[in-house]
Formats: structure tokens, C-alpha cells, sequence
């Protein structure tokens, strides 16, 4: 135990001691008190500092997860949607095939229906703007 001056009224204080026993100050003690204070306030903001880095990683991998997960849902909602893309293709691609096939077969009949004079006559009247049964009635004659 260390003896040292008061800080306010010069008399001898112990090095321990909280308040001086001549003038009741307590000067010294807060003195010997502050780097221990201050010693305390770096420990307590570097332990805030270190809870907040903590704190921003864990936000940060939280948003690295969402964004994941989201571009997932994307991915899996592109690929969803070029399936039933797909699909519609095929489904119109197989129609396509069904009317070209019924037009060049000539809707049921054989290919030499068309050619004969009568509908030759009403194909050419189609053609050049009087049409329907008009046309047919102009080429009665070529009819069988």
C-alpha cells in the first residue's frame, strides 16, 4: 500500500483509498480510476464493433441465401416455362402437318377431281372476282 499527495488539498492519501480522510475528496481515487474506465470503454466498443461486423456478415449470407434461392426459382420458372414453350410447338407443328396433309390430299377426294373442265371453269371464275355460285351457273355448260 502506496501513500500519495491529494489532489485537491495536498494532505497524504493512501493509494487505495476512495475518498481523502483530511478533506473528503475524491479526486485521487477517480483519477486512478479513469484509465481503468477507459480501459473498460475500449473493451466494451471493441466488443460492439466485433457484434456489429458479426451482425453485417450474417445480414450479408442471409441476402447471398436469398438472392440464391432466388435466382433458383427463376431458373426453375425459365425452364418450366420453355417446357410448355416446347410443348406448344410440337402441339402446333403436328396441327400444321394435319392441314397440309388435308390440303394436298384434297380434302378426301382424289387429286384428279380438280381437274376436270367444269371445276376448271369455276376455279378460273373464282379467280378473277365473280365467285360462289355465280360461278358455277357460267360454267353449266362444261357440267356432265
Amino acid at each position: 500500500m502506496g501513500v500519495e499527495a491529494c489532489d485537491d488539498c495536498g494532505g497524504q492519501v493512501g493509494d487505495s483509498a476512495e475518498t481523502c480522510p483530511h478533506c473528503g475528496s475524491r479526486a485521487n481515487y477517480l483519477r486512478r480510476l479513469q484509465p481503468l474506465q477507459e480501459e473498460a470503454e475500449k473493451k466494451r466498443r471493441a466488443e460492439q464493433e466485433e457484434a456489429e461486423k458479426k451482425r453485417r456478415a450474417e445480414r450479408a449470407d442471409a441476402e447471398q441465401r436469398k438472392w440464391a434461392d432466388d435466382k433458383k426459382k427463376r431458373l426453375a420458372a425459365e425452364a418450366e416455362k420453355k417446357k410448355k414453350t416446347g410443348c406448344l410447338i410440337a402441339v402446333i407443328a403436328i396441327v400444321v402437318l394435319f392441314l397440309a396433309a388435308a390440303v394436298s390430299s384434297g380434302g378426301g377426294g382424289s387429286s384428279n377431281d380438280r381437274s376436270s373442265p367444269f371445276d376448271r371453269c369455276v376455279d378460273l371464275q373464282i379467280l378473277h372476282g365473280s365467285g360462289g355460285w355465280a360461278a358455277a351457273g357460267e360454267c353449266a355448260h362444261y357440267k356432265d
